[in-house]
């Protein structure tokens, strides 16, 4: 009895075996090509590849673009094709479908999964999109006779935190109380405020540290206290255009004392040398 149970258990782990051989050998014999991860900017478009390829012959039975878990952005099965969303347009040619996302917004950030099945078996591979978007800098360049400077970053994605640095380079944000906002279509406003106190460095910078990439992706220098701020005003980016208006405007009441002073000297010599006498003109004497 005992060897008819150990023989039946053999009998079913070479079933099991082979069937698990069989079963991967045929999943080698297809292959999905698409990338792992794909960057996209805010409010633009991404085209997603995917690509099942074999050495073997192949029946196309079933074809998906998917959302984890379950939404359907694409379907071909026996030879009818359909999609679900009025931002995504396909394109198929052979094993390989090709989708176009329009006007892309932060919900659309995540896994997108390609799931194919032919005679060959089926096989399933997902594709990371990520979402960017520039943030704007509404701060300001100096700040004069305060106790806090701000700093504003606003509409980007994704979100980030300011930090804060002095002249020397040292991170002082633990001195900052920072506010982050979340827009309308899912985009981030922050703002920081940084209590100078009694500190005696006059240039901070304000850093835009992006946690999901390790890094800072835009910084702003701030400068506070009127020495500063005068120093900030003539070398600064921003005000350079200041200091062309004024070079412009002295320039220009320059030139119109000069051209006065040419025009009334002269008339003086002229007056001098020179006089009308019944529409003649003669020398004085």
């Amino acid at each position: 009895m005992a060897r008819m149970e150990t023989s039946d258990w053999k009998t079913k782990s070479l079933c099991l075996l082979s069937f698990l051989y069989i079963a991967s050998a045929d999943m080698t014999l297809m292959e999905l090509e698409l990338n792992n991860s794909v960057i996209a900017r805010y409010n633009e478009s991404i085209l997603l590849h995917c690509k099942a390829v074999s050495k073997e012959n192949m029946t196309l039975a079933l074809f998906e673009w998917l959302r984890p878990p379950n939404t359907i952005l694409y379907k071909f099965k026996k030879g009818h094709e359909a999609q679900h969303s009025p931002r995504i347009f396909w394109v198929k040619q052979g094993f390989e479908v090709s989708l176009t996302i329009n006007q892309l917004k932060p919900s659309d950030e995540g896994n997108y999964t390609c799931k194919v099945r032919t005679g060959h078996g089926m096989k399933f591979k997902n594709v990371t999109v990520e979402l960017e978007a520039p943030y704007s800098d509404s701060s300001p360049d100096c700040m004069i006779q305060v106790k806090e400077l701000t700093c504003v970053f606003s509409g980007g994605y994704p979100k980030g935190e300011i930090h804060w640095f002095d002249e020397e380079g040292n991170n002082v944000t633990d001195r900052a109380s920072n506010n982050c906002s979340e827009t309308g279509e899912g985009l981030f406003n922050i703002s920081s405020s940084y209590h100078i106190g009694n500190h005696s460095s006059h240039s901070y910078n304000c850093s835009l540290w992006i946690p999901r990439s390790a890094g800072y992706s835009a910084t702003k220098q701030i400068s506070s206290g009127w020495n500063s701020c005068a120093q900030a005003s003539l070398y600064g980016a921003s005000s350079r255009k200041g200091l062309t208006v004024a070079l412009l405007v002295w320039g220009g009441l320059l030139c119109g004392i000069l051209i006065f002073t040419a025009f009334t000297n002269k008339h003086k010599v002229r007056g001098w040398f020179l006089g009308p006498v019944c529409g003649k003109t003669h020398l004085r004497i």
